[in-house]
């Protein structure tokens, strides 16, 4: 029920439906996205295999594809750590393979 033009900048995204300024838990979420990936995939033309294989679906999901098209379309390491809640810079490079072999192959050229 908010006005996206003159909603306040520190509104979630995800709120609570008693209170628009409340984010909404784990917990909230989580049976939120399992209703709609089951309601989904009822409605789907998917074959059975497919059905069986987006059932397994996840917020765990969400967060890999998040890490993934966020390096995929170049944005910074650090950014996606902190977005990650990753400790060790290290975890979240692991979402940048191109980075990593053009950084191999500019060492190798450097060396060679």
């Amino acid at each position: 029920g908010l006005a996206w033009a003159t909603v306040p900048p520190e509104t979630p995204l995800l709120a609570s439906l008693e209170d628009p300024m409340r984010p909404i838990g784990y917990d909230a979420l989580y049976e939120t996205f399992t209703r709609f990936v089951k309601r989904a995939i009822a409605r789907s033309e998917l074959a059975d295999d497919e059905r069986r294989a987006a059932l397994r679906a996840s917020l765990h999901w969400l967060r890999h594809t998040h890490g993934t098209r966020f390096a995929e379309l170049g944005g910074p390491p650090d950014v996606l750590q902190a977005n990650l809640g990753h400790a060790d810079p290290r975890t979240s490079a692991g979402y940048y393979p191109a980075q990593l072999e053009r950084r191999q192959r500019e060492a190798e050229k450097a060396f060679a």
